[in-house]
């Protein structure tokens, strides 16, 4: 089944055709995950769904699966339990990485998207705390603009140390 656009049906036959190759190889096979996800048909999020449920027992290790999983999760429609599985593997790719200040910038935004602005706000200001540490300027950003947003939105949380701070960030580049 042919896809809506060409840059899409390229985004997929890449990664597809090296795990075809190498059905062993993790990063081809999370390079078609997110892929799929990006795609975001019901068919795309399918196959996705697919490989996580396949793959997720077989590299329980790794990291990026996990992340991948929640990321899946958090595009599908559904009642507490897809939330509860994005949030537990969001929480997973956390405990796996955890001198990864990524690992607390997703965490913060799967809390964020299912409406736990306290926890979002909590975790997103843990990683906050190791970019700032490690100096990852990408990581760093988005727990920046995550947290200003966070703040933004959680007025009840007015008076966080943080506030004065976060009112002065400015994220450094041109802009486009």
């Amino acid at each position: 089944m042919k896809r809506n656009t060409p840059a899409i049906e390229n985004r997929i036959d890449e990664p597809s055709k090296k795990v075809e190759a190498n059905p062993d190889d993790f990063d081809s096979i999370c390079d078609l995950i997110e892929a799929f996800i990006e795609s975001g048909s019901k068919r795309d999020l399918g196959e996705a769904l697919s490989m996580v449920r396949r793959e997720k027992e077989r590299f329980k290790d790794k990291p990026r699966i996990h992340k991948l999983a929640s990321m899946l999760y958090m595009r599908m429609e559904g009642a507490e339990e897809v939330k509860n599985l994005a949030i537990e593997a969001a929480e997973k790719f956390r405990e796996l990485d955890k001198e990864n200040a990524t690992s607390y910038v997703h965490l913060g935004y799967v809390y964020w998207w299912y409406d736990e602005l306290g926890k979002a706000i909590a975790i997103t200001e843990q990683g906050l705390d190791i970019a700032e540490r490690v100096r990852d300027t990408e990581s760093l950003m988005y727990a920046k603009a995550n947290l200003a947003y966070f703040y933004f939105r959680h007025k009840s949380n007015i008076s966080n140390p943080r506030l004065p701070q976060a009112q002065s960030w400015r994220i450094k580049g041109k802009a486009k």
